[in-house]
């Protein structure tokens, strides 16, 4: 059977979505296996300029790579780009909304982690500013009325896929 990160990483590419948010359901799940598996994935089938978005600072923190943004850290696990607002809170989310906005990314595909934000609206509010989105729910925890509830508040066009963890 496919690993389900391949399947969606197919999705994105063929899509040509560029800032996928990953939302965690319940807001507790932990997406970092996820998204590392679906930035691997994107860059196994090719997929130019992949990076992972720490939105809710959740990533280890390790030795920066040399950049001159001085609005986002970046640094590399496992040889992925993970990109950190260097400012907590709402200006953190105010930077987020900027990089997403953005004409110019500095790559092709965003991966968002959405995990370690506080509530489901932030998660939400965050999701609305990508081109789509993938909801990270925990095998034999996450409730299929929980993933429905979170469907609904999406456009219809948004949702991507599904990824379990553990």
């Amino acid at each position: 059977m496919e690993d389900e990160s391949a399947a969606v990483a197919r999705r994105l590419k063929k899509a040509e979505r560029g800032a996928i948010a990953l939302v965690p359901v319940p807001p507790e799940v932990d997406t970092r296996v996820a998204v590392l598996r679906l930035a691997k994935a994107l860059a196994q089938i090719g997929a130019e300029r992949v990076a992972i978005v720490d939105a809710g600072a959740r990533w280890p923190v390790g030795p920066e790579d040399p950049t001159e943004d001085a609005i986002f850290t970046r640094r590399s696990v496992e040889g992925i780009p993970v990109l950190a607002p260097r400012v907590p809170g709402a200006a953190a989310m105010a930077a987020l909304k900027r990089l997403l906005e953005s004409r110019v990314r500095p790559f092709r595909h965003l991966l968002v982690d959405l995990s370690g934000l506080e509530a489901q609206g932030e998660h939400l509010a965050a999701a609305a500013l990508s081109d789509g989105v993938v909801l990270v729910a925990e095998a034999g925890r996450t409730r299929e009325a929980e993933l429905e509830a979170v469907r609904r508040e999406l456009l219809p066009a948004q949702l991507v896929g599904v990824v379990l963890v553990g």
